[in-house]
């Protein structure tokens, strides 16, 4: 997660509060946490999904 960026984007930085709520959400539901640098959170959080890599040569080579 991450605050906006782009052309057009405005400086607007989320609340503190509610970005920990997500985090905490997050972990809790069991889902990996990515959190892009234009936060500025104080750690770096970047939580990657379990790929099992047999599985996806098999869906792979299947089509």
């Amino acid at each position: 997660m991450g605050r906006f960026s782009g052309p057009g984007s405005k400086k607007y930085q989320p609340r503190p509060e509610w970005v920990q709520s997500l985090i905490d959400q997050g972990r809790a539901a069991g889902v990996p946490v990515f959190l892009k640098n234009n936060l500025n959170w104080p750690e770096k959080i970047e939580e990657w999904p379990y790929v099992d890599q047999e599985a996806a040569r098999e869906q792979t080579r299947l089509g």
